[in-house]
């Protein structure tokens, strides 16, 4: 698995960051269908440092070990494969996981909303 956890300049540049990973490569986006989370986008648009500490916790958050049913064989079975489970977590409450200030959040969409 290979994971792109850095700022791109764009959308379209994310698509092309994806394509280099593989033909068969899943890319996640986590967006707000409402914009509620504007503000935590900005602050990492602009953000100069990402500490792999919070990457991890938050790549802990999104892919969550299976234990359903259907991923668990036998010895004598051949692989089974889950075919996957819906992942739906509070933005709100991952920013507070992730011990990012709500301060620092607060004043980083003050600062934004200027220009």
């Amino acid at each position: 698995m290979r994971c792109s956890y850095y700022r791109l300049k764009s959308f379209e540049s994310y698509v092309q960051e994806v394509g280099r990973d593989g033909k068969d490569a899943h890319c996640h986006v986590f967006l707000d269908s409402k914009g509620n989370d504007l503000c935590e986008l900005r602050r990492h648009i602009y953000s100069n440092l990402i500490d792999r500490h919070v990457i991890r916790k938050l790549l802990r958050k999104v892919f969550v070990p299976c234990s359903c049913s259907q991923s668990q064989t036998r010895s004598n079975q051949k692989s089974r494969c889950c075919p996957g489970h819906k992942v739906c977590f509070s933005i709100d409450q991952t920013v507070q996981l992730l011990d990012i200030p709500l301060v620092i959040w607060n004043f980083m969409n003050n600062v934004t909303s200027k220009f």
